[in-house]
């Protein structure tokens, strides 16, 4: 990697390679994960991608917030 690479990994904690997938491949893979998006969170569980949200999220959560420290998700002991 190049000092660059490097430091952008420490900082994002990921690297992006460019190319690294076929065109192709990427976008049946984003249609994939677009397609699941879309799904409602019950329908998302049945297909086996049950959504775990953190505690401090504020997007989709519905009822009480459960107890217990930042950082926690749902559906996790």
């Amino acid at each position: 990697m190049t000092p660059e690479e490097r430091y952008l990994f420490d900082l994002q904690g990921y690297l992006v390679v460019r190319g690294a997938l076929p065109a192709d491949l990427l976008r049946r893979l984003n249609e994939s994960v677009d397609g699941l998006e879309a799904l409602s969170d019950d329908k998302a569980a049945a297909l086996g991608a049950a959504r775990h949200y953190p505690v401090d999220n504020v997007y989709a959560q519905v009822g009480e917030r459960p107890a217990g420290r930042l950082g926690d998700y749902y559906g996790f002991p």
